[in-house]
This record gives structure tokens, C-alpha cells and sequence, in this order.
């Protein structure tokens, strides 16, 4: 699904929705999400820059957003503090990485499908929120 950012979104990482129906990269540690923001960078690659963008999408840009609607797809997350494992519950840090979380209140919204460091792309399975509770 296509929503217009409100901001600078950078690739694979959680995003929030506003009441206005713009999305924003999560900046909530445990807060809801609505999906995570696609691999692809923001603008095509030129001769002269070799470097793929690091956004997503800018602000009144066209973020991709994959959720829980795309089931078939196994969308990438940038993995924050701490790594995950294969079969990890995922909640978003406060800059939308996604990171294993055992605090009361958090919203979980995927499974790591394999391990990953923190700073390294993983493959997730999106799944139908749930809040946490020990």
C-alpha cells in the first residue's frame, strides 16, 4: 500500500499513520504501527551517485507500506539494539528499527524469519498486532 509521508522516512523500518492518513517513521519505542516502509530508496540512482538513497520516502513523497494486509510478502526491518534470533517477536525501538521487547505494553507486529545483528537487514513476517504482557 502507497501512503503520502510526513516526513523522512529511511527504508525498513516502522511506520505510523496520522489521523491525517500520512505516514511517519515510528519514533515511540512499543507504540503501534501500521506497517514497515519499503527496501526501495526514494529517488533513481544517476550516473555521477552510486549510493542508494537511504529514504524511502521524504516528506509529500509516496512511502510504500508493507502491513498486515501484504501478507504474502516478507518484508526487510533494519534489526536495532540487542539482534534478533529466527522466531523473535518484533516491536519498534524509538527510531522505528525493530527490536525483541519483554515490556508490559508494547506492541508486537513481527517474527524474525531468520537471526540478524543490530544495523542488519532481516526478513520478517508481518503479523496482526498483539500487545505484550508477561
Amino acid at each position: 500500500m502507497n501512503f503520502q509521508a510526513s516526513g523522512s522516512i529511511v527504508r525498513c523500518r516502522f511506520v505510523k499513520q496520522s489521523a491525517a492518513g500520512t505516514v511517519a517513521q515510528q519514533s515511540t519505542a512499543g507504540a503501534f504501527c501500521v506497517g514497515i516502509s519499503g527496501d526501495a530508496g526514494n529517488s533513481s540512482p544517476i550516473p555521477l551517485n552510486t549510493t542508494d538513497p537511504p529514504y524511502a520516502a521524504v516528506s509529500g513523497q509516496q512511502c510504500n507500506v508493507i502491513g498486515f494486509h501484504d501478507g504474502s510478502n516478507f518484508p526487510v526491518l533494519e534489526i536495532g539494539t540487542g539482534g534478533c534470533s529466527a522466531g523473535d517477536r518484533l516491536a519498534s525501538d524509538a527510531n522505528g528499527k525493530g527490536v525483541v521487547t519483554t515490556t508490559n505494553g508494547h506492541w508486537l507486529h513481527a517474527v524474525a524469519e531468520e537471526a540478524a545483528s543490530a544495523g542488519e537487514l532481516c526478513k520478517v513476517r508481518w503479523i496482526e498486532a498483539i500487545l505484550y504482557a508477561a
